[in-house]
């Protein structure tokens, strides 16, 4: 562990932009309001053949294998509707199999893709229980049928009691459905063997429903008198010409072969407001903001690459100009069978957080396209140089460089460190030189994750604070099936260097209070316990200073969160935070009360109170002002349209002590694919 402990890099920062939340409410509208997980993911030897098992939380869809036919040989299975969990990402196979992987394929509607990558190749079966997939893997020759033993009497999966289903829900009968890689044509059969092959050609070309066991056979188990009776099936079934085979399915995620396709966004959204002010006349305002991407990225081969993420607002308020912003918009290619990238245009880059905006050219090169399940893992190493673009407008910092480089390693698990360094040059003064780290280290059921920035020299020209300006660290125990521990610290320094330096440069006087920025600091922990099938309460307690001049406040954190409580089909959140400052103490509550109506709305009605507003206020620093008079009420409508559209629809009611606001919005997506 010490070995994975080292310094590196990056923070990761991204923009939540209303575009993106509409995309999560139409997958929340799209998928069940409990989505099937995988709880475990196994491999074992049954003689001959080699079986995956997979078990879930509820039902497993039925579902046929994909072979390849490109690259070495693989098989994914795609369960729709199903996420990954908390199985593990990668694991080691046997024999023919050499690993099994699982990931999030596709995050609206989910599927989680299972694949095998293989030694050669294989003929396959699925063995589907209720909650229970197994897949049975055998060398494609060197098989010899078997008479199939009968099936032994159902194992039950060893499930989350939270996620348990009645005893009953187990006498479903079980699914199968076959498929193998594709093969040469085979030479003629035996009369013995005949009347198996037309099943399995049949099972080959009609949905796997097709190949049920009648409804009067038992579950299948994944003991090994099941798994010898899908192999020896198999070994009679004999391949199958590639005529056969159904299409093959791109791959994605995995670093494997795949068939790319670019994708893309179009939003659009419509928002008004009408504010009183107590002691003044009241106003309105309004603005159109639209969104469009479209990109073909992240290549495991070599090829072509581009992306494009631009945003535009257009307001009615007199004397504010409409805003144009290009976050991303880029063409590159992957180059040396995928180890080499380079791109030129307006980037993002992730490893190095919110310093990675630059518009410029970037290389990168790995060992190896996909993250070795074992050792120390895969190496990046990537160097950029450029200007910096403009967030809300068209352009780029006057007189601004950037330029910079990082270094990667990432391993099974997610685990993953990144170090980097970033020179930000502002006419003749270096407006930052700084070197960022980020770890997350997985260790059994605890997982680590830090970030930091340091700054080696003091920014704007040498009249701010060098040293630590940002530090985060959080840890998360599973403690139990039940209890969850979290833990956080985090202190830094936030200071406009930019504004900084183009007053020194134009001769303005800077203040102490600037060079200085807003320091913070937090230390906190909290504990979730599952009390209730999907129902979890929560309570914490944290030590915060948000600003140089604030006694430390104390923070204590309550609430309790349950999807489809108590079978009502609703989605229910709670909380309460208490502040407690040297002037006096105040509550902020938050209530959220979700359910989908019909399989194509998922309605919220929410309620908070005790709001805080951050003002920037240019060479005076940054002042939070906080108002626990506030009360905030509001509904949000997600609503599918069509297979690729949604309209999401809010309204919302702000009162304080000195205002009253009123303020809808109404937006549509549509996904290009």
């Amino acid at each position: 562990m010490a070995r994975h402990l080292l310094l590196t890099c990056g923070l990761w920062a991204a923009l939540l932009l209303a575009p993106g939340a509409a995309s999560a409410g139409a997958g929340r509208a799209r998928q069940p309001l409990a989505p099937v997980q995988l709880s475990a993911v196994s491999v074992g030897l049954d003689g001959p053949f080699v079986r995956i098992t997979v078990r879930g939380t509820a039902t497993l869809p039925v579902v046929a294998a994909t072979t390849t036919t490109e690259g070495p040989p693989r098989i994914f299975v795609d369960l729709p509707g199903v996420s990954p969990g908390q199985v593990p990402a990668s694991l080691t196979g046997r024999a023919i199999v050499r690993r099994v992987r699982v990931a999030l394929n596709a995050a609206d509607p989910p599927v989680t893709r299972i694949v095998l990558d293989l030694a050669g190749q294989v003929t396959t079966a699925l063995v589907a229980g209720d909650t229970e997939l197994t897949i049975v893997v055998a060398p494609a020759a060197g098989v010899t049928a078997a008479a199939a033993p009968p099936a032994a009497a159902p194992v039950a999966p060893a499930l989350p009691a939270a996620f348990r289903r009645p005893a009953t829900a187990t006498t479903a009968p079980a699914r199968t459905a076959t498929v193998t890689t594709p093969q040469p044509p085979p030479a003629p059969r035996s009369a013995a063997s005949a009347p198996t092959a037309p099943a399995a050609s049949q099972a080959l070309g009609a949905p796997p429903a097709a190949v049920s066991r009648p409804a009067s056979a038992p579950p299948a188990s994944t003991s090994s008198p099941a798994i010898t009776a899908a192999g020896s099936a198999i070994a009679s079934a004999g391949p199958v010409p590639p005529a056969a085979q159904p299409p093959s399915a791109p791959m994605a995620g995995f670093g494997a072969s795949r068939a790319l396709r670019p994708s893309g966004r179009v939003s659009v959204y419509v928002s008004g407001a009408k504010t009183t002010q107590m002691d003044g006349p009241g106003y309105g305002y309004g603005d159109v903001m639209t969104a469009v991407s479209y990109e073909l990225a992240d290549r495991d081969t070599d090829g072509v690459e581009y992306g494009l993420d631009m945003r535009h607002a257009a307001y009615t308020v007199q004397g504010r100009a409409p805003r144009v912003s290009v976050y991303t918009g880029y063409v590159g290619t992957r180059l040396a069978g995928g180890a080499l990238k380079a791109r030129v245009g307006h980037l993002w880059l992730d490893d190095l957080g919110g310093l990675g905006a630059v518009a410029g050219a970037h290389v990168e090169g790995r060992t190896v396209p996909a993250i070795p399940t074992s050792g120390l893992g895969r190496w990046r190493a990537g160097a950029f140089g450029g200007l910096e673009p403009n967030v809300y407008t068209l352009g780029y910092g006057e007189s601004v460089r950037k330029l910079g480089a990082y270094g990667a390693l990432e391993g099974a698990r997610g685990r993953r460190h990144v170090a980097g360094y970033v020179n930000i040059h502002n006419g003749s003064l270096t407006e930052r030189s700084v070197l960022t780290v980020t770890n997350y280290v997985p260790v059994g059921a605890v997982s680590l994750y830090q970030a930091a920035e340091y700054d080696l020299s003091a920014p704007a020209g040498g009249q701010g604070h060098g040293g630590l300006t940002y530090f985060f660290s959080n840890a998360r125990v599973n403690a139990s099936r039940r209890l969850e521990l979290l833990g956080t610290a985090s202190r830094g320094r936030s200071v406009d260097t930019r504004g900084l330096s183009d007053d020194i440069q134009a001769g303005r006087a800077v203040s102490q209070q600037s060079l200085d920025g807003l320091r913070y600091e937090s230390i906190g922990g909290r504990a979730t316990v599952e009390v209730l099938p999907r129902v979890r309460v929560y309570a914490g307690y944290s030590r915060d200073k948000n600003n140089r001049d604030d006694a430390p406040t104390g923070r204590w954190q309550l609430g309790a969160f349950g999807g489809n409580l108590f079978g009502t089909g609703l989605d229910v959140t709670v909380s309460d935070n208490r502040t407690a400052r040297p002037d006096g103490s105040y509550h902020s509550t938050y209530a959220s009360v979700g359910r989908e109506l019909g399989r194509r709305i998922y309605a919220t009605a929410e309620y908070s109170t005790a709001l805080s507003q951050v003002r920037f206020v240019r060479g005076d620093g940054i002042v939070i002002d906080s108002r626990p008079e506030t009360k905030r009420a509001g509904v949000n409508g997600s609503i599918l349209l069509w297979r690729s559209t949604s309209l999401l629809l809010s309204a919302e009611r702000t009162a304080g002590n000195d205002y009253r606001e009123l303020r809808v919005l109404a937006g549509i997506t549509v996904r290009v694919r």
